[in-house]
């Protein structure tokens, strides 16, 4: 419609003014009138042509607004794209003013019936300052978009150097948890003859007095380390053996083998190990 409208007005301007009364002075003088007319046509021509553009490039940006709008609410086009876009308009729009001023500027100057145009170039230019309101506060929101998303990207940047400090944390919590649960449960034991046990200072005592263990000289290093919640009997090469750590008797059995063998099976593992982590077996 406003393609339309603005050629349809100007050709109006342009019958109204090519009529006129028909004095006898404009007899007198018609060659010089048929000039003027002339130029007032080529005149009224280029303001149809601009004006029709103005128009058509106004009517193309508000179009383009729209689209941009729902690209914004995430139909279609990426930010990148949508800000091209703006940009695009705000040159077309530059343009127009351009082109709107230099008309105004024209007829400003004309006290014929063409300088009344500059109502019509004043409706498009209200209409040019709607476009490049509505394509500032797009821009704005778009531009206020992008602090938003920086503002969360930092925020996610952050939460994931807590989350992996965390996760740091939690590594070393288990391993931590994982040594002390290795080391609640573990148990040293050995096996060997008396001679074998006091030759590595495990056993004291003999002859007139009783065998028995030397707590106070014991050499952890000299035992098989092992996880008690894994050990279910041990193997002794003896006809039989003698728990020497006092390990309650109802918490265990020595089960012959073989004739040169035997097996200490623990029956009772919270009460084997109640006493002592340590276990000495005399092969006998």
């Amino acid at each position: 419609m406003k393609k339309l409208f603005f050629p349809m007005c100007l050709l109006c301007v342009a019958g109204f003014l090519a009529c006129g009364n028909e004095t006898e002075k404009m007899k007198s003088a018609n060659d010089s009138l048929a000039g003027v007319t002339a130029q007032q046509k080529v005149l009224l021509d280029d303001l149809t042509e601009t004006l029709v553009e103005v128009s058509a490039s106004l009517d193309s940006i508000a179009v383009g607004e729209g689209l941009l709008k729902t690209a914004n609410e995430g139909k279609g086009m990426t930010r990148q794209q949508i800000m091209a876009s703006i940009g695009t308009f705000k040159q077309m729009l530059a343009d127009n003013r351009e082109k709107l001023d230099k008309l105004q500027k024209m007829l400003a100057q004309r006290d014929d019936k063409l300088g009344k145009l500059t109502v019509l170039i004043d409706h498009l230019t209200n209409e040019l300052n709607e476009r490049e309101a509505t394509i500032a506060q797009l821009q704005e929101v778009i531009s206020s978009q992008k602090t938003t998303i920086a503002d969360l990207e930092e925020r996610v940047e952050k939460n994931l150097t807590t989350i992996g400090e965390m996760e740091e944390q939690n590594v070393q919590q288990r391993e931590q948890l994982s040594r002390q649960d290795a080391e609640l449960n573990s148990v040293y034991f050995i096996v060997g003859t008396s001679k074998e046990l006091k030759g590595k200072g495990l056993l004291k005592g003999g002859f007139l007095k009783k065998t028995k263990v030397d707590f106070d000289k014991i050499d952890r290093s000299l035992l098989t380390k092992a996880d008690k919640r894994q050990v279910d009997e041990i193997a002794v090469s003896a006809k039989s053996a003698v728990v020497m750590t006092g390990q309650p008797k109802d918490s265990y059995q020595i089960v012959p083998k073989g004739k040169q063998s035997c097996t200490l099976k623990i029956t009772d593992k919270a009460r084997f190990w109640s006493v002592s982590n340590v276990l000495i077996v005399e092969a006998k």
